[in-house]
């Protein structure tokens, strides 16, 4: 019997972690000073300016991602075909380049897969801000107001995510 509590302690500390892993994870979305959109502004790689879209637009998504990161680049399509599905005055998507590779491979990485929404660059720290470290993350606010956050990559135009877009909007 002895020999067994190791392999027990061993197991309910590993289970102790990942219980802590998910909560904290989903932390930022129950806490009172999780991430708003209220007074940010967006300077996207072109140089137009963003900020009363986000309070104005009944839903905007900001997406994480960099030229190197496999997952960012599957889901990107999937964003691509949410704006073609949606009007920006709907869903508005702004995608947040975390990459170190600079402008020209994020450009490149835009006419590549034909990207339809504002690309940020990630120059203001814009990650820091709102806590993201890892890609891709999404971060789905609801007239200004963070509803929910997408860690790993997405199928946007998912049954489940357009039900759920969907909602949102009737709201």
């Amino acid at each position: 019997m002895g020999r067994y509590v190791p392999i027990l302690v061993f197991v309910l500390a590993f289970s102790g972690f990942l219980s802590y892993q998910v909560f904290f994870h989903r932390l930022p979305a129950l806490r009172d000073d999780r991430p708003s959109l209220e007074g940010k502004v967006l300077r996207d790689i072109d140089g137009r300016t963003y900020a009363d879209k986000f309070l104005t637009t009944p839903i905007t998504i900001l997406n994480f991602w960099a030229s190197w990161c496999l997952p960012c680049l599957e889901e990107l399509p999937t964003l691509v075909a949410l704006r073609g599905a949606y009007p920006p005055e709907k869903i508005q998507i702004f995608g947040i380049n975390g990459g170190r590779d600079g402008e020209l491979r994020a450009r490149k990485t835009m006419e590549e897969y034909g990207i339809n929404f504002p690309v940020i660059l990630n120059g203001e720290n814009i990650m820091e801000n709102f806590h993201i470290h890892s890609l891709p993350t999404s971060l789905i606010f609801h007239r200004g107001r963070l509803v929910d956050i997408l860690r790993g990559a997405e199928n946007f135009v998912s049954e489940e995510m357009v039900e759920r877009f969907d909602t949102l909007l009737a709201k």
